[in-house]
């Protein structure tokens, strides 16, 4: 029984130490920069650079996107600053009416009283002042762009409006 034990304990240890030598053998090592991956088979030079390009794509984005909120910020401000503008025109003349139908009036009393003079010019005034608020506020966002267009310029984007300014009168459109 002694002897068939040690037989069985060295066949044993024979077979272990094949085992551990056959797995000791493996394939060559390719660099981990060509091996292709199992998943999509890209090497990790090509994810690499693909991720770099993503990468890129993705801050111009964001970029556009910034650009996008500003300049909608800007028109905006234009279209307040416009209708401020407007409105003060509109009472300005309305004024110049009155003002000229004073002047044509033959009472030397006049047709406006004092109270009403002032109350026509305070308006004047609060139109005047709204109107050099919203341009002061389209200036402000102006400033805010030409900041944006340098950093865009120094992260290498460049970018161009298409057209800034748009005619859309009746008599643009061709027949």
């Amino acid at each position: 029984m002694g002897f068939q034990v040690k037989n069985l304990s060295i066949c044993a240890w024979s077979g272990f130490f094949l085992l551990l030598c056959s797995c000791q053998s493996s394939k060559p090592n390719k660099s981990s920069s060509e091996n292709p991956s199992s998943f999509s088979g890209n090497t990790v030079l090509g994810l690499g650079a693909e991720k770099v390009q993503i990468q890129k794509k993705l801050q111009a984005s964001n970029l556009e996107l910034e650009w996008l909120e500003i300049r909608k910020l800007i028109v905006e401000a234009q279209i307040r600053s416009d209708e401020a503008r407007r409105s003060e025109i509109i009472l300005e003349s309305e004024f110049l009416k009155f003002q000229a139908i004073e002047d044509r009036f033959p009472s030397d009393k006049g047709f406006i009283t004092e109270g009403k003079r002032i109350e026509w010019l305070a308006r004047l005034k609060v139109k005047n002042a709204e109107t050099k608020r919203q341009r002061a506020a389209v200036r402000l966002l102006s400033r805010d762009m030409k900041e944006l267009e340098a950093k865009l310029f120094r992260k290498g984007f460049h970018y161009q409006l298409p057209n800034p300014r748009v005619d859309l009168s009746a008599n643009s459109h061709p027949k």
